[in-house]
Formats: structure tokens, C-alpha cells, sequence
């Protein structure tokens, strides 16, 4: 596994495009499966229980890379909720976004509420609304200073994965192409759940 992780991450590093960095993961992964399968055979016929092992962590090596055969550039049109007008703030190319992940039936989020209550509504008129009006299940936020937001982009190969297991939730990150707006208002959107932070 060390070594998708390795080579995941010098295909970022290099100036190759999606769609040829995607087919250098599949020809490593067919060749991380030929190695576990020749292993597994030899390990099951001499009964050696390392080559087993050592085919077993191949297969999970080439798990790992399967979410990088996917080479497109994702888009998607956020749903504006709501523009909250701020006072005295004249911040205009911040945004962040604001997601919750359930471990075990306890819901975790991105940022604390009262953080979000601070960066955003605490310099405004209106309350934030109840947290059980934000569907974390389905959905991510998206808070955009002082400018619209007509899409948002990502990509598995500009994503953040440093976890060596398989099957690992990703983490993006989404570029986001801006529209005009009013200075000093903040506008709120939802797209369909994905944990991405704001690259720009």
C-alpha cells in the first residue's frame, strides 16, 4: 500500500493530465494484481503463510488505488439558501464550506456551530438558523464572501488522501468559479453531500 500511496503521490506532484495520470494508476494496478495473485498461488501451493500475507497486501495496495481510475473533473451548480448581510466587513475572496460526517451515530462537523455563528452571524442581523435545519446527511454549505458562486470543481486527483488503508473516504479540494456580488454580504449555499475544502 505504501506504494500506491507513493505513486499516487508523485503523479500529483508531475504535470501530467487527469486522464494520463488515471491510466499509469490502472497499469500499476494491474501489475500490484498479478503480483498478489502469483504470490497467493505460490504462497497456497508451498503453504507459506508470508507469501499469503504478502499477496494480501498487494490486493489491498491495488484497492487503493481504484478511486483514481476516475479522471473527470466533477462539477456541480450549488443552491443558493440565503444572503446574510453583513456589518462593517468588506472580506471579499473568503469562502469555506461546512460538512458533517456520522461515526457511530454521533454526528461530527467540519466546524463547530459556534464557530460558524462566529465567522458568519455574529457579525449580522440575523441568527443563524437551527442546526436541525442544515441537512448534514445529504448535504454540504458553502459560504461565499461578497461573491456568487455559479460552480464548484474537483477532481480525485486534486484531492487530499495520506491515509494508507483502502476505501478511505476522500477529501477534495473544489475550485469554485465566482460571479459578482454585494461587498459585505455572505452567501450561503448547499450542494449534494462531499467533503471538500475551498482550494481558491
Amino acid at each position: 500500500m505504501i506504494s500506491a500511496l507513493l505513486l499516487i503521490w508523485i503523479l500529483k506532484c508531475l504535470p501530467f493530465t487527469n486522464v494520463c495520470c488515471s491510466a499509469i494508476t490502472v497499469c500499476f494496478f494491474l501489475v500490484l494484481l498479478i503480483c498478489g495473485i502469483r504470490l497467493a498461488v505460490r504462497g497456497v501451493k508451498a503453504k507459506k503463510v508470508a507469501s499469503i500475507l504478502l499477496a494480501i497486501w498487494f490486493f489491498l495496495g491495488a484497492c487503493k488505488l481504484i478511486p483514481y481510475f476516475d479522471y473527470r473533473v466533477k462539477e456541480v451548480t450549488p443552491i443558493l439558501m440565503e444572503e446574510v448581510p453583513l456589518s462593517g466587513s468588506n472580506q471579499t475572496g473568503y469562502a469555506f464550506s461546512w460538512f458533517g460526517k456520522e461515526v457511530g451515530g454521533k454526528l461530527y462537523l467540519s466546524w463547530p456551530v459556534d464557530a460558524v455563528e462566529q465567522e458568519v452571524y455574529s457579525h449580522s442581523d440575523k441568527d443563524i438558523p437551527p442546526l436541525d435545519s442544515f441537512d448534514f446527511k445529504h448535504n454540504t454549505y458553502l459560504f461565499s464572501y461578497s461573491r456568487e458562486v455559479k460552480s464548484i470543481s474537483y477532481s480525485i486527483w486534486s484531492s487530499q488522501d495520506v491515509r494508507p488503508w483502502p476505501f478511505a473516504p476522500v477529501f477534495y479540494y473544489a475550485y469554485l468559479e465566482r460571479g459578482t456580488g454585494e461587498v459585505g454580504t455572505v452567501y450561503v449555499y448547499r450542494v449534494p453531500l462531499q467533503a471538500f475544502d475551498v482550494a481558491n
